[in-house]
């Protein structure tokens, strides 16, 4: 499992290892409501095509982590 998140680099997501996702940033969540306001989120981008999804994705930094494995 990975222990943090490094811009820049490459990852896949668990569930289809031939898909790969780049890193661009971390950043905060801002919202009105005390239980995820200022969580960490990654910002990161799918380095494939697929018209029925969208080309950049945010997720919580901790749900990340658990879902996400780094490109060797």
């Amino acid at each position: 499992m990975l222990t943090k998140v490094e811009i820049g680099k490459k990852y896949f997501h668990y569930k289809d290892k031939t898909k790969f996702y780049k890193v661009l940033e971390v950043g905060k969540l801002q919202i009105n409501d005390e239980r995820y306001d200022l969580v960490e989120v990654v910002i990161y981008k799918a380095l494939y095509e697929d018209a029925s999804l969208g080309k950049i994705w945010v997720r919580p930094v901790s749900e990340f982590l658990e879902k996400f494995s780094e490109v060797e």
